[in-house]
């Protein structure tokens, strides 16, 4: 552990760079996380750190804190100029700090094996990077076991999607799957009720039991769920929405069914 001079031609800044394309990040297994708070909700999670990047100005300031950081997670730190820090960063105003983070592979057995009474969330196509880094920080907030992701879903590991998570993809599990379809066979038989939110829903969901092991399917903000996947639904589900508009963001209609489920919960505990 130790602090390191680095310029741009350092592999350690150039990998930084290649790992804003989601190819390098599934190639070298590593993604990177910017800003204090976020790097504090790493540190405290059992995600293990490569390295960390400061500008200069920045460990002026905050010495103690990196060596802090440096110490729990037994990594080293590079020091590189302020303008070099803005270069690379992924923000219009960098904020002095990044890391560099191995990613951890979870199972839909992981998953689905985490908890009996089972909350889950499964996406399905969701494209937008702040949806789904808000669906994401919403799922933290109200203890969602984890999330299941179809391979048409943007990068959980994209730097806007973890920036919208504000540390929360740190406490989280997740994976991605191939045949969104068959794991949802998979997790009908291990006993998981499927509820998707559609259009042509025909309970509310105040209605739904949601006491019951159970997954929320939420879909493209554009084309919503899959009609296979709907098909497979134990129950559509809609949300009420007595004003004139014909739609909610797919963010704000996750908030709401993952709420609904935290009310049911605590009121039966």
């Amino acid at each position: 552990m130790s602090f390191i001079n680095a310029n741009s031609k350092s592999n350690a800044i150039k990998r930084i760079v290649n790992l804003s394309k989601r190819i390098y990040r599934e190639k070298e297994g590593l993604f990177f996380v910017e800003g204090e708070h976020t790097i504090e909700e790493g540190i405290k999670s059992d995600y293990d750190f490569a390295y960390i990047v400061c500008s200069k100005n920045y460990v002026d300031n905050n010495y103690h804190k990196v060596k802090d950081f440096m110490e729990k997670k037994k990594v080293s730190t590079y020091l590189i100029d302020n303008n070099l820090m803005q270069n690379i960063s992924d923000v219009v105003t960098s904020r002095g700090i990044l890391a560099v983070v191995k990613k951890k592979d979870f199972t839909i057995e992981d998953i689905a094996n985490s908890n009996k009474s089972h909350f889950l969330l499964i996406i399905d196509g969701i494209s937008d990077p702040g949806n789904l880094g808000t669906i994401i920080r919403t799922a933290h907030a109200c203890n969602v076991d984890g999330i299941v992701l179809n391979k048409g879903t943007v990068d959980i590991f994209n730097p806007k999607v973890l920036r919208s998570t504000a540390g929360s993809a740190f406490h989280v599990p997740f994976t991605y799957t191939g045949n969104i379809v068959n794991t949802i066979r998979k997790l009908k038989r291990a006993g998981i009720n499927i509820y998707v939110t559609h259009v042509n829903g025909v309970s509310y969901p105040y209605e739904i039991n949601m006491n019951e092991p159970l997954a929320i399917v939420l879909g493209n903000e554009t084309f919503g769920v899959q009609e296979e996947i709907s098909n497979l639904a134990n129950k559509l589900i809609k949300i009420p929405m007595p004003g004139k508009s014909e739609s909610l963001n797919v963010a704000i209609a996750s908030g709401i069914m993952m709420y609904e489920v935290v009310k049911q919960r605590l009121n039966n505990s």
